[in-house]
């Protein structure tokens, strides 16, 4: 799982109300949107850019 020290080292900020990290294997991906979701909330998406880099976007 991803602890909230990890999240705060991999936020980028945009300069909307999203919010954005990169992440480099599934696995991280799932528990990040998992936190995500045990924290309440609900907008969330992933995109995929290939070679197992991943973005997750929340807001």
């Amino acid at each position: 799982m991803v602890t909230n020290s990890e999240l705060i080292k991999t936020v980028i900020v945009q300069s909307s109300d999203w919010k954005a990290t990169t992440l480099h294997n599934l696995s991280q991906v799932e528990d990040l949107l998992d936190s995500l979701e045990m924290h309440g909330i609900a907008d969330r998406e992933v995109v995929a850019l290939g070679n197992s880099t991943f973005i997750v976007r929340w807001k």
